[in-house]
């Protein structure tokens, strides 16, 4: 990246300028050119890598859109969620593991197309440093920062290749990938006295919906999310969370680790949505923020996980046999 700091031209030239002074600055905008052109073809290697990719596989992702919802909206929301993450890393010696474990699990039907995406957008933030470099002159600090934001992207993009063309290599079918990949793992929040807000939840909602949130549950833990929609600060204040749904069932969750997902509430919406309810889910939404951070301890716990798998379970087989009993007992000890 050491080039990086000539890629100035020289424009404003003396109109007493010498022969020498002439030939120097000539030689100097065209080295600059040269730097200019290495970024142009490093950049359109890349992207010449993602329609690769892209085209490889587009059969494969047409073979699922009869069973996904392929709303471009839903698209945008489920990328964001896998995008933001990777782009707030920091560059540690475990960024490489850090991001394989950030990326969508390789047998989601939208594998390659949140990837593509990714790979876009680090060539695209890549590029706007770049620009920004080119206009600093003096700011050496400044420069500096910008040269590792510059490399940051470049060093994710070029992981994100790598492991792309390891996949490749891996020559694995599609029955080989399901099996080796683990279903997303669901985990509950917890109320102030220990119990579990989903308890609740579920008893307040008719057992007719118990079989659009079976569905619902089950789009989670298999990654297909179903009706995905981002819950931003214009729909409840400043809380940033996602939600599926299902006519009017929704289940509102957050992304706590590599594969986890903690379930936050569960409701149906009708049509006379309120103040009421919107706080409801705010206060929701806030009483998990403020343990996140514990709770991103505790995914790591193996007993904390056999137990929140074991809640899962009950809930799969409430659901499905409108089980309100079973319900009641969630989380409780056997």
């Amino acid at each position: 990246m050491k080039s990086l700091q000539n890629l100035s031209f020289v424009s404003d030239i003396s109109t007493d300028a010498s022969i020498d002074e002439m030939i120097s600055i000539l030689k100097y905008n065209r080295t600059v050119a040269s730097d200019m052109a290495r970024q142009n073809a490093y950049l359109k290697e890349a992207n010449a890598r993602i329609s690769n990719f892209q085209a490889k596989h587009g059969e494969q992702e047409l073979e699922c859109q009869e069973k996904v919802d392929t709303n471009q909206e839903n698209l945008e929301d489920l990328y964001t969620m896998f995008y933001k993450p990777i782009l707030d890393l920091e560059v540690t010696p475990a960024l490489k593991q850090d991001i394989i474990e950030l990326l969508p699990d390789r047998k989601s039907k939208y594998f390659y197309s949140i990837v593509g995406r990714i790979k876009l957008e680090l060539l695209k933030a890549e590029t706007e440093y770049l620009e920004l470099f080119r206009g600093v002159v003096d700011d050496h600090l400044f420069l500096e920062e910008l040269q590792k934001e510059i490399a940051s992207y470049r060093e994710k993009n070029d992981i994100i290749s790598n492991y792309l063309t390891s996949l490749q290599n891996e020559n694995l079918g599609k029955d080989n990938i399901s099996e080796e990949v683990k279903s997303n793992q669901l985990i509950y929040l917890p109320t102030p006295s220990g119990n579990l807000y989903v308890n609740n939840d579920l008893l307040a909602i008719p057992t007719e919906y118990y079989s659009s949130f079976y569905d619902l549950f089950l789009s989670i833990q298999n990654g297909t999310f179903k009706n995905l929609k981002r819950l931003n600060r214009d729909s409840i204040k400043k809380t940033s969370v996602v939600e599926v749904k299902d006519y009017q069932s929704r289940i509102v969750f957050d992304r706590i680790g590599s594969n986890r997902y903690i379930i936050l509430s569960t409701f149906v919406k009708k049509v006379d949505w309120n103040n009421e309810n919107r706080l409801s889910l705010i206060n929701r939404v806030d009483m998990y923020r403020s343990i996140e951070n514990r709770l991103s301890t505790l995914v790591h716990d193996e007993e904390f996980m056999k137990s929140q798998e074991e809640i899962t379970k009950d809930i799969f087989e409430a659901l499905k046999n409108n089980d309100r009993e079973k319900i009641k007992a969630l989380g409780r000890s056997k």
